[in-house]
């Protein structure tokens, strides 16, 4: 590992029922990487018994994240979704966004906006990693009944007592990742399953794109 200057990192642990657990913290499997941190992070534990005792009509929804502009969004996962193939049963995984704090001074319909979801392959090897990994960009798109799906989710949301906040319809991936794979190889280890999300702003993309000139 070649750097120029000194620097520092730092582990952060995640403690279980306080009310059980006097904390502690155990190292292993440790790799640097030169990458950008994601705006979100969601750890569900036990995630193999989820799985056993889910049916198609289970979801769990995340906790409230909010992106770098202010942005509150969050995922939805079907731990038992209702696609299937030869291998197997799917886990479906969807993005929505969430009424916040700064929802009055932000930009409706959040269009443009490109959200990435990742199931991380929690291999200690890094170079054996084969995390799961797909977005998707928020645009125009109405409901069924004529409203903008990216609108302020306290406008075309529905109310969640579980955060006193709206969520929006979520839209994603019902064959996101295989049960299969998630047994086979190390998504998860420990039997926590690790999603990260960005929710970024690509409007300058957009604009700076090069128009393709006719062929002649």
């Amino acid at each position: 590992m070649e750097v120029g200057v000194k620097f520092r990192y730092s582990f952060q642990a995640v403690r279980g029922d306080p009310s059980a657990s006097a904390g502690g913290i155990y190292i292993d499997d440790i790799s640097l990487t030169e990458t950008r941190c994601p705006n979100a992070v969601w750890t569900i534990k036990n995630f193999s018994k989820i799985m056993e005792t889910a049916d198609i009509n289970t979801v769990m929804d995340s906790p409230r994240f909010y992106s770098p502009e202010g942005y509150g969004y969050g995922v939805r996962v079907m731990p038992l979704s209702s696609y299937a193939d030869y291998t197997g049963n799917y886990m479906g995984l969807y993005f929505h966004l969430v009424s916040g704090e700064t929802d009055a001074v932000m930009q409706w319909p959040a269009v443009n906006r490109q959200a990435t979801l990742v199931v991380m392959d929690q291999d200690p090897d890094i170079k054996l990693r084969m995390s799961t990994a797909r977005s998707l960009t928020t645009d125009m798109r109405k409901t069924p009944d004529g409203q903008l799906f990216w609108d302020n989710p306290s406008k075309v949301g529905t109310y969640d007592s579980s955060c006193s906040c709206y969520r929006s319809g979520s839209w994603g991936w019902r064959n996101f990742v295989k049960h299969f794979d998630l047994m086979r190889r190390n998504y998860l280890k420990n039997d926590d399953l690790i999603i990260f999300v960005n929710f970024e702003d690509i409007t300058s993309l957009i604009n700076t794109e090069v128009p393709i000139k006719p062929s002649v």
